[in-house]
Parts: structure tokens; C-alpha cells; sequence
């Protein structure tokens, strides 16, 4: 019998920040995973991926079919989210070990029903873990109990080496480049560096804004930019695949995370601040779920209150250049002893 297996349903090649951390998760554990299918995905080692989710109600059945299949040759299970894949841990009745991330927190939490089972579920774990302090105070405001847990941190995988395709493929040379990623939804606070690219060009007057990532706040962000009349100093890159990111991340000269407080998402962590430092880049990001433990305040970056100090952390950085080299250099030092897989 082998020895744990992780089931989730949000796993590579999904992109976002939960299905990277899980990557790494299993990486360092060196455990076996089943996820769902992914449209061309080839054989991977210790990844099993069946079709887990299905159109009708309760969509998540042949998740439960197929965690109780493979858990049999296993001695422990790991599960990703509260619900609904901690239904499969009760049913496969394996010690198991749940990984929380803050949104399946607060979801559970906004549903009777959905809490009672989520506190079952959390109660019958052998093991609790978060991937932030942010996640696991919110895992004590939701749900009341002193639950034990432990924090693992993401890691992140070797990215590659700096290049220039990025300056070269978007005419970024000579400009002071501030760099966004990730999706284009109003929490994720793109709004904010817009409207202070004015006050920003002020100071820094070949500085532009590069956004990368994609969503439903996509359209608005661009009409936002045709009224403030900056469509020469905000660039929408879109989405971009995993190998276009070193180019990336190396034609910036501060990565920010601007997001904003919500009660119906979270930030967990922050993995993309992670992986700007890891390309010696200064971080700037707001005070926000998990944000904060990305980086080292005052160190590898700034962690910021309001919008005046966002935009004053801003022009810091992108005028004091040896200042911007400085906390990049702590920022991938950092990365590079406690973050990497």
C-alpha cells in the first residue's frame, strides 16, 4: 500500500494561485495526486486525472467514485479545500490531512448547512494546513474553535533564467516599467495603480503600467484608461503562458500587488509576489489577506495601507534605483533559501 495521496480538483495546468501551490505541495511531500482531466495533458508522473466534476447536481459525484476507488491503495489522503472534496475524506474513511486556502474558508462560513458539514469535516482531520497566518486567523474567525494547524508556505518552482524578449516583443526599452499579473477581477485592485498613473507620469515621466492577466474587469479597466487618456502607459498584455513569464518579470522595474479587502474572496498568499523577487524584483503590495507575508516589509519591498502611501512606495522605487536593486536582490535572496522547491 502506498503511502498518501492528494485529491483535488484544482491542480497544473490550471494557472492560478491554488493549483500552484499545490504543485509545489506535492512536490515537496513527494506524494501521488488525482485531479481532474485537463484538455491535452499527456501522461504525468504520479498524477492520476480522471473526470471528477460532471454537469449535473451534485456535480462534484464522480469525485466521490474515484477518490473512494484509488484511496484504497493508499494508507493516508490529502485533500485540497474544505468542500466539496472533504466529502470524499469522510466517505474513503482514510486518516487524511486538509489543505485550506481562505476562499473555501469564507464559503463554507456564509452557509449553515455548508458549516456544519465543513466542521465535521475539519474536526475528523488528522491534519490542518494553511497557507498563510492571514488564512489560518481566518479559519479561527469563521469557525470559532482553536483548531490546530500548521503553515506551509508555497513554493515556488526554478522559473528560468532573466531576458529581454518581453522589453524587445512590447517596445518597454528605456521606459520605467510597473508590472501587474494576475486576473482581472476589482479585487485584485488594477483600478488603483490607473488612476495613479497620472500623478505617477508627474514624477516619473516614461513610466508605464503593464497588466497581465485576463477577466470580466477587463473592459472596464480599458475604459478607464481611454478617460484618463493613457493608452500609451497602460499596456494589456493578456494572458500569458508559463514560459513568457521570465521575460516577463525581467522587464519590470516594481512588481505591485494592489489588492483590495473583500468579503466574498481572499488573498491567501500571494505567490506572484514571490515570483518577482525571485527575478530580483522590488515588491509593493497592500495590507491584504495573506499579501503581507510574501514579502519583508521595508526589506524585500513595501507593504502598503492606503493609496498615498501606494503611490508614494511607487515613485520611490522607480526613481531611486539603487534602492529598487537593493530590496530585489534581499527579495530573491529570500526566495531563493526558504521558498524554493
Amino acid at each position: 500500500m502506498r503511502d498518501k495521496l492528494l485529491i483535488t480538483t484544482d491542480y497544473a495546468p490550471n494557472t492560478g494561485g491554488v493549483a500552484r501551490y499545490l504543485v509545489g505541495y506535492a512536490k515537496r511531500h513527494g506524494i501521488d495526486v488525482l485531479t481532474e482531466m485537463a484538455e491535452g495533458q499527456g501522461r504525468e508522473e504520479r498524477v492520476n486525472r480522471k473526470k471528477l466534476l460532471w454537469g449535473a447536481w451534485p456535480e462534484w459525484l464522480p469525485l466521490l467514485f474515484w477518490s473512494f476507488v484509488y484511496s484504497r491503495k493508499y494508507k493516508e489522503l490529502v485533500v485540497s479545500h474544505i468542500l466539496p472534496v472533504g466529502y470524499a475524506a469522510l466517505l474513503c474513511r482514510r486518516p487524511y490531512t486538509i489543505i485550506l486556502h481562505g476562499l473555501d474558508v469564507l464559503n463554507c462560513g456564509r452557509n449553515r448547512w455548508k458549516k456544519f458539514l465543513a466542521k465535521i469535516i475539519l474536526e475528523r482531520a488528522e491534519h490542518i494546513v494553511v497557507n498563510s497566518k492571514a488564512t489560518g486567523e481566518l479559519l479561527y474567525k469563521v469557525f470559532g474553535n482553536p483548531y490546530q494547524y500548521d503553515i506551509q508556505y508555497p513554493l515556488i518552482g526554478p522559473m528560468g533564467e532573466r531576458d529581454d524578449a518581453a522589453k524587445e516583443k512590447y517596445s518597454l526599452g528605456g521606459l520605467k516599467v510597473i508590472l501587474s499579473l494576475g486576473r482581472l477581477v476589482r479585487r485584485k485592485g488594477q483600478e488603483k495603480i490607473i488612476k495613479l498613473m497620472p500623478n505617477i507620469l508627474e514624477e516619473v515621466p516614461n513610466a508605464v503600467f503593464t497588466v497581465v492577466g485576463s477577466g470580466p474587469e477587463g473592459k472596464n479597466l480599458k475604459v478607464l484608461v481611454e478617460d484618463l487618456r493613457l493608452r500609451d502607459r497602460v499596456l494589456f498584455l493578456g494572458k500569458v503562458k508559463d514560459g513568457e513569464l521570465p521575460s516577463i518579470y525581467s522587464a519590470c522595474d516594481v512588481f505591485v500587488a494592489p489588492s483590495l479587502p473583500s468579503k466574498d474572496d481572499w488573498e491567501g498568499f500571494g505567490m506572484v509576489c514571490l515570483e518577482a523577487a525571485y527575478f530580483s524584483k522590488p515588491v509593493i503590495a497592500t495590507n491584504t489577506g495573506g499579501l503581507s507575508e510574501a514579502l519583508e516589509d521595508g526589506v524585500t519591498g513595501f507593504v502598503v495601507k492606503d493609496d498615498n502611501e501606494l503611490l508614494e512606495k511607487i515613485i520611490l522605487l522607480l526613481k531611486n534605483e539603487s534602492l529598487a536593486k537593493k530590496m530585489g536582490g534581499a527579495g530573491e535572496k529570500r526566495v531563493r533559501e526558504k521558498f524554493l522547491i
